[in-house]
């Protein structure tokens, strides 16, 4: 996996993303969203603050069907620090 290293390289990673979702693939969304989020927290060194991505990723897991993992994710982001007061 390429290793994302600039916050525009990141932008850029999200709006294809969102592209391939808009195109209906929700699965290339998904492997995409998922590389950025690892990214952001790799870019923010080691923060884990709720972000966009995580938004645009549990749409796309619940376009899946993966209701599961939709709500792991929004429970993970409820409970984040910066989500918080």
């Amino acid at each position: 996996m390429c290793r994302a290293r600039t916050s525009q390289t990141l932008t850029t990673m999200s709006n294809l993303a969102a592209t391939l979702y808009l195109q209906g693939d929700l699965k290339g969304a998904r492997e995409l969203q998922e590389q950025v989020l690892e990214e952001s927290v790799v870019f923010r060194r080691g923060t884990s603050s709720h972000t966009d991505g995580d938004d645009n990723l549990a749409a796309t897991l619940k376009g899946l069907g993966d209701l599961t993992a939709t709500r792991k994710l929004q429970n993970k982001s409820r409970d984040s620090p910066a989500s918080v007061g």
